[in-house]
């Protein structure tokens, strides 16, 4: 079972990696990755926006870890009705963000695939850096061009047929969302860049439905 490296060992394990992912695996060249899903909810602090709840979901869309942080700044703004934390849900929190940092250092390996929406906002609110990333706000772009993004929540509704973010942000959930159109847009290749509306959206919903009954991914 997965536990949260202590401040003492967040700090080492900070230490020898510093703020990239390494390669420890140890993996022939050629074998398959394995992936993640992210997903990080965050609050506003004195000092701008903190991570304060840090999701990782492993392919299959098991928690491997959810974890709490309390951020270092005070917090102005729990952003409750998008990161579904309040006072109430950090008190007594005593997780720092190095943990949870050191938590990802030690899990993923610079081999692996990390998949998230707008990955590069969680990356750098985390202070880490990974090299091997899947971002769905760019896999499936928006019909503006850059620098425009569609929101998670509507990608889940139009390529998945699910209803996600209906109140406050599950971490988790929208990890497995991110997941499952990363699943999505590989096995269909570029194809996905045409499915948007009407029957075939519909068709890759029920295929959806088939193989993926509940929250697992299609990654394995």
């Amino acid at each position: 079972a997965y536990r949260l490296p202590s401040r003492p060992r967040a700090a080492a394990i900070l230490e020898r990696c510093g703020a990239e992912t390494v390669r420890r695996s140890g993996a022939p060249p050629g074998a398959r990755r394995r992936v993640f899903g992210l997903d990080c909810e965050m609050v506003q602090t004195t000092a701008g926006a903190r991570v304060a709840r840090c999701t990782l979901v492993d392919g299959a869309g098991a928690v491997v870890f959810d974890e709490l942080a309390k951020p270092a700044e005070k917090v102005v703004d729990y952003c409750t009705q998008w990161s579904g934390l309040d006072e109430a849900a950090l008190r007594g929190v005593a997780t720092t963000v190095d943990q949870v940092r050191a938590a990802l250092l030690e899990t993923v390996d610079a081999d692996d695939v990390l998949v998230g929406h707008s990955l590069d906002c969680d990356l750098r609110a985390l202070g880490l850096a990974h090299h091997a990333c899947a971002d769905t706000a760019l896999l499936y772009g928006h019909p503006r061009g850059a620098p425009y993004k569609k929101k998670l929540k509507q990608l889940a509704r139009e390529f998945l047929d699910r209803e996600i973010q209906e109140g406050a942000h599950d971490s988790a959930v929208d990890a497995r969302a991110a997941l499952d159109l990363f699943a999505l847009r590989v096995a269909r290749g570029t194809a996905m860049l045409h499915v948007a509306f009407g029957v075939e959206r519909d068709r890759v919903g029920r295929v959806l439905r088939r193989r993926h009954p509940g929250h697992g991914s299609l990654v394995h």
